[in-house]
């Protein structure tokens, strides 16, 4: 795979001193969902390292969701794509949410 079939399909790009930095592919990827615009904000304004259910919660509040379904949606969906765009770190073996970076 060439380095512009790469960045189209994970979203970073990386320079010459192998820094990754995500693309503007990747940006609209990343924003293209209000529920990742809402994590973000949740992540950015709230205490780090932050557990899932934590997240998951206050997500359900802003969206008048349901946590355990916004839960599921986060821990397989959003934040596995959030942590392939390098915004934030995530672990799913522990469900624990650090950044964004």
């Amino acid at each position: 795979m060439n380095d512009a079939s790469l960045q189209q399909t994970t979203g970073i790009s990386y320079d010459d001193a192998g820094t990754a930095a995500i693309t503007t592919h990747g940006r609209h990827k990343l924003l293209s969902d209000e529920r990742r615009h809402t994590a973000l904000r949740v992540l950015d304004e709230g205490p780090l390292p932050m557990a899932l259910g934590e997240l998951a919660d206050a997500v359900a509040t802003d969206e008048a969701a349901d946590a355990d379904a916004v839960g599921v949606a986060l821990h397989h969906k959003h934040l596995p794509l959030m942590a392939d765009l390098g915004v934030v770190d995530y672990d799913p073996a522990t469900r624990r949410v650090s950044g964004p970076r």
